[in-house]
């Protein structure tokens, strides 16, 4: 249980990473 928690948090914080990341690369390469 405690594991699974774990990991859909790792996920979730992963995607968000990603977006905020493809969010300043697009912004950056495209002003």
């Amino acid at each position: 249980m405690l594991e699974s928690s774990s990991y859909l948090v790792l996920v979730a914080v992963s995607t968000i990473v990603t977006v905020m990341f493809v969010g300043v690369t697009d912004v950056v390469v495209m002003p």
